[in-house]
């Protein structure tokens, strides 16, 4: 094989390589973002039920 055959298959691996390393670091970032929201969203749920029972306690004073 010539040297520029050589040097253009070396070339190509390196290509595919780096391109297999950004693949991994975005299906990293992937799972972080939805861990994330999975954590945004439970903890809105939580403040709405905290809001919700708040509310219930005060209309529960005002009655009594």
């Amino acid at each position: 094989m010539s040297h520029n055959v050589i040097k253009k298959v070396k070339e190509a691996e390196q290509r595919e390589q780096i391109i297999l390393e950004k693949n991994e670091k975005i299906r990293k970032v992937s799972q972080e973002v939805k861990s994330i929201r999975l954590e945004l969203k439970k903890a809105k749920s939580s403040t709405k039920n905290n809001r919700k029972g708040k509310g219930v306690n005060r209309t529960r004073l005002l009655i009594r």
